[in-house]
């Protein structure tokens, strides 16, 4: 075997010791058995260069797994196939994702640097999380699990997490931000992207997605190696909420969403759309003496969840 054949099989085993989902886990375990069995040109072992790329004359007695291609974070946060490995969308990388954003929230809230968190600290450090509906049940991968993940994360980091409740539009999120007087939201959707796909998408206290310096610091927060290792062992933690299961008292995500503030934050976005002008009718009626009729619009989503906010607004 080769040093770099070797150095992906090192990167694959130790990346699925840290993987809380079963399912990529164990896919992962199966690939590695098939590739050491059947040698580097095995279909399994090219399989693993693919979703483990390691560096150039990577030294296999002394992994360094920051080194390695993995997921690119920018000020458009994640967005990649939900699949396992460190260039895919999965439990581990949003969870490596979350505490290096958790950490890096921390560090300048620490540096009581008011543009990056809540100004003059009038408000506590919070977060605000909402999701799609998007899934890949093959890997039981879902953006779902990647917000409850993410609460779970930032919840351990100390800092209050609101988990919007059920399907949110991305609006809601970005007005979830400054309602709350968050200092970050993060958004688990691809947008436009292919079925496949899911995103990470981060906001900051002014509502707005990151941008530089911020998302730049964020990334080299992500890849430092105390945030590469899982904090606690987040899988259990899910198992746990997971057989208390989900009803229409506690939320759809075992009782780590709010189901109260949810309603409240989506009626006052709605509020505040119907009060600024940007629509002609609010509740049916026309606001212009010389409108006859109402106007007819498409709506042509593809993946996205937004058609009863859409609705509901027009």
């Amino acid at each position: 075997m080769t040093s770099q054949a070797a150095a992906n099989l090192l990167h694959a085993k130790e990346w699925s010791k840290l993987d809380p989902n079963p399912e990529t886990s164990s896919f992962v375990q199966n690939l590695i058995e098939q590739a050491e069995a059947g040698g580097s040109n095995d279909a399994s072992h090219r399989q693993l260069q693919t979703l483990f790329p390691v560096a150039p004359n990577s030294d296999t007695n002394n992994y360094q797994p920051r080194l390695h291609p993995r997921i690119g974070f920018g000020t458009a946060g994640l967005r990649a196939k939900m699949e396992p490995g460190p260039l895919g969308m999965n439990d581990l990388t949003v969870i490596q994702t979350a505490q290096g954003l958790a950490s890096y929230i921390l560090q300048c809230n620490k540096n009581n640097d008011d543009d990056i968190t809540n100004t003059n600290n009038k408000f506590p450090l919070k977060a605000a999380v909402g999701y799609d509906h998007r899934s890949r049940s093959k890997f039981k991968l879902s953006s779902k699990q990647f917000a409850i993940y993410t609460k779970l994360v930032f919840e351990h980091a100390g800092i209050e997490c609101t988990l919007l409740n059920g399907y949110v539009a991305t609006p809601i999120l970005a007005y979830a931000v400054t309602n709350i007087h968050a200092a970050v939201g993060i958004m688990v959707t691809a947008s436009h992207n292919p079925k496949e796909d899911d995103g990470y998408k981060v906001y900051w206290n002014d509502g707005c997605q990151i941008r530089p310096p911020v998302d730049g610091a964020i990334a080299n927060s992500i890849v430092e190696k105390g945030n590469l290792v899982p904090w606690i062992e987040y899988g259990e933690e899910l198992r746990k909420l997971e057989s208390n299961g989900s009803s229409s008292d506690n939320g759809e995500c075992y009782g780590l969403s709010d189901v109260i503030q949810t309603k409240s934050i989506e009626d006052a976005y709605f509020e505040s759309i119907q009060s600024s002008g940007l629509v002609s009718r609010v509740d049916g009626t026309a606001t212009n003496a010389t409108t006859s009729s109402t106007p007819k619009i498409s709506y042509t989503a593809m993946h996205g969840v937004g058609y009863p906010y859409a609705k509901k607004i027009l």
